[in-house]
């Protein structure tokens, strides 16, 4: 009997606890919306950055990812909690001497270090909790290199800082440190487009999507995975996470492959590699297009339309690679019985996409993002309403998907405010300029051997960080030199973002292929090679649109057109060639032919492109005399 009270009360108190979470999320949802649209210009930006670090920093000590079965709130979490409230009270008060420091000389007291420190603290812990150790262990290192300048050796030497000066530097100056740029693109665009995606998954706008992409792809060869990397693309457009992205598209498209024929470890590398198209498909692009327009001053409408290209150059390769696959094995689509009709698709859900075409419309006439997001916001809530399945339990699923979004901002904002303090803690020591000479000094004045270190550095940097973080850091160290070199800087910002994100399903730590193991049942490390194979095609565009800026919309547009075509078609050699496989499986002779195709095709020069039209050409009408004859054999 006692037990049977202790576990009403333990649900009592979950269910308390879970209300109060979605309650402080939908109170942070309308500060945003609101501050980003009536409060702006209202209220200072220092000011807002601070509201919003401190409530994300109290939502994650009340909400942290726990791993055991009780929600209850343990006592260290309270503890994190009324130190967060205090902190965040401290910081409020004092914000106006801390916007005032620029034009009047205030001195820092004891207090204000120690409630510095005791900030520093918060943000490593939430760190630590919602984005893993690594993060956290490169942010104390690059902040501890300001204290160890006079153990360095030679030119690597700088000024020794007091802690004084470093917690000043980092905590307790206007719109630097942990309140620096990142924070302050997340705690705008992102939020606002994190609280669209998880408001749109959870009013079933993420489900129309994926059954659109059952419908136009489901009875094609290789149906399955077709479908997951369609839907997965789409889904993208308004998440922007690659590991989430596989948790949300995954738990449908990777069981769906397995039942058509696909094996496991493959299901969960079309996944991986097509759930981080992510971090590159617009408008969202992992977030790093608000952080690149804030960098580079390049609008952000403009930042979108050059990332069109090469990310349907990015998906054009997967979904050749699952249909190669397909032809090797021999599998087919699904049946006329699983397939959702088009029709049915816009008559029960289609109002569901005119939120996201209005968020593009918005964004095509000349509204900026923030806008252009809350508007999405409020077209979604106001189509919701037609119908009745959508308005029963509507306010549930307006919570649930505010509390989603924000505990997506939750994994973002920590390590933001940590790529914050590595800036302005490598700025600090002045070993940003050195690092970058050594690397100019390495690659020798070759361009494609600093693109490979800066790909390199990209890769690593994503693997042990996120995106954000590997973005910020390879903006500092490696794209002065690329635009030293001559590479425009819509280029060079494409090229970091591009392999920070391939980190994604790269092993050895490859997120994305973790969750999708969980899901598939297969082994991680099948994943992981498996994805990048299938993922070949990925690392090869940012050094395409490099060398021909023109796949960025940068020239005219017969040449965009021109050289779009070019690679779309060399695509097709090179992941033919890979795969062993065009109309049919080839012999070594055809493959050899498609790899010489391939390598045609890439070259500058149209007579030599021309050769490769050839090539291919003679593959194709070779294989097409193979099919006729196999199937002369078959009616004999």
């Amino acid at each position: 009997m006692l037990s049977n009270n202790g576990k009403v009360m333990e649900e009592v108190r979950d269910s308390y606890l879970t209300k109060g979470i979605r309650l402080l999320c939908l109170a942070i949802a309308l500060y945003h919306v609101l501050a980003l649209t009536i409060g702006r210009g209202v209220i200072d930006s220092h000011f807002h950055r601070i509201l919003s670090l401190m409530s994300f920093l109290i939502l994650g000590f009340l909400a942290p990812p726990h791993s055991g079965k009780s929600k209850a709130l343990p006592l260290g979490d309270m503890a994190f909690l009324l130190l967060s409230v205090l902190t965040g009270i401290y910081f409020i008060i004092i914000s106006n001497r801390l916007i005032g420091r620029y034009y009047f000389s205030y001195d820092i007291t004891n207090l204000d270090i120690a409630f510095g420190t005791m900030l520093l603290f918060l943000i490593f812990e939430s760190t630590r909790r919602f984005s893993g150790i690594t993060v956290l262990i490169i942010t104390i290192i690059t902040i501890g290199l300001c204290s160890l300048g006079s153990f360095m050796p030679g030119t690597w030497r700088y000024p020794v800082f007091s802690y004084g000066q470093i917690i000043d530097v980092l905590t307790l100056s206007d719109k630097t440190g942990a309140w620096g740029i990142p924070v302050g693109v997340t705690s705008t665009y992102i939020t606002i487009f994190l609280i669209f995606g998880g408001l749109l998954n959870h009013l079933g706008g993420g489900q129309v999507l994926n059954d659109l992409c059952l419908s136009l792809t489901g009875n094609a060869r290789g149906g399955p995975a077709k479908v997951a990397v369609l839907s997965s693309a789409f889904v993208a457009m308004v998440t922007g996470g690659g590991p989430s992205n596989v948790a949300i598209t995954g738990v449908v498209t990777i069981p769906m492959m397995k039942k058509t024929g696909y094996k496991p470890h493959f299901a969960g590398a079309v996944e991986s590699v097509a759930s981080t198209a992510s971090g590159i498909t617009p408008p969202v692009m992992g977030i790093t297009a608000f952080m690149m327009s804030e960098m580079t001053g390049i609008p952000y409408v403009k930042i979108c339309a050059a990332a069109i290209i090469p990310a349907v150059l990015y998906v054009w390769g997967v979904l050749l690679m699952v249909h190669f696959e397909a032809v090797n094995t021999g599998l087919k689509g699904l049946s006329k019985e699983e397939l959702i009709p088009l029709r049915k698709v816009f008559i029960e859900g289609g109002e569901l996409l005119l939120p996201i075409g209005t968020l593009i419309l918005m964004l095509i006439i000349g509204y900026d993002p923030i806008n252009s997001g809350v508007g999405a916001i409020a077209t979604l809530l106001f189509v919701s309403l037609f119908r009745k399945r959508n308005r029963i339990g509507m306010w549930q699923k307006i919570l649930m998907g505010i509390e989603q979004g924000l505990k997506g901002v939750l994994i973002i904002i920590f390590i933001c405010s940590c790529a914050g303090m590595m800036i302005d803690s490598l700025f600090l020591t002045g070993l940003i300029t050195k690092f970058t000479y050594l690397l100019s000094e390495i690659s020798a004045g070759s361009i494609f051997f600093l693109l490979i270190l800066a790909a390199l550095l990209c890769i690593f940097l994503g693997m042990v960080s996120s995106l954000v973080a590997a973005y910020l850091i390879t903006v500092l160290l490696v794209i002065p030199i690329l635009n030293n070199a001559g590479i425009p800087i819509m280029v060079s910002h494409m090229f970091a973002i591009h392999m920070s994100n391939v980190a994604f399903f790269t092993p050895p730590i490859a997120v994305a292929c973790y969750v999708a193991a969980s899901i598939s049942g297969a082994n991680f490390w099948r994943i992981g090679w498996t994805s990048m194979r299938l993922g070949i095609p990925t690392y090869i565009v940012p050094f395409i649109f490099v060398y021909w800026p023109s796949l960025l919309l940068i020239g005219s547009p017969m040449e965009i057109i021109l050289e779009t075509i070019r690679f779309i078609i060399a695509f097709v050699c090179v992941v033919a060639f890979v795969q062993g496989c065009l109309l049919i499986p080839t012999n070594i002779a055809q493959r050899v032919l498609l790899f010489l195709a391939g390598a045609a095709l890439f070259f500058p020069i149209w007579q030599i492109n021309s050769i490769g039209l050839i090539l291919l050409a003679l593959v194709i009408v070779w294989q097409k005399r193979e099919m006729g004859l196999r199937i002369q054999d078959k009616i004999q």
